[in-house]
């Protein structure tokens, strides 16, 4: 599979987490890979859009447990850090 230039081994794991609402067997380097290809696709915001600046959100099982960490993590400093500058201007 190739995202924005960049060629991801598909493995059954990482298919698990890009196809199934409940993944069960993947592996650490699968959901890294997973992460990896959502920021790629901008997948984590709403519409694909980053400039909504909104996340991608949901109930599901595998939001809670997977996607909702990669939010957190990556994108929600950034855009409070943003808001903090903003706010001081």
């Amino acid at each position: 599979m190739i995202i924005d230039g960049k060629m991801y081994k598909g493995t059954e794991g990482l298919w698990e987490l890009l196809t199934r609402k409940n993944p069960q067997n993947y592996t650490q380097n699968d959901e890294d890979v997973y992460y990896d290809i959502l920021i790629a696709s901008d997948a984590v915001f709403q519409n694909n859009d980053p400039k909504t600046k909104k996340p991608k959100s949901s109930r599901s099982e595998k939001y809670n447990k997977i996607i909702k960490f990669l939010w957190e993590e990556h994108y929600y400093p950034r855009f409070e850090k943003a808001k903090e500058v903003w706010y001081r201007n």
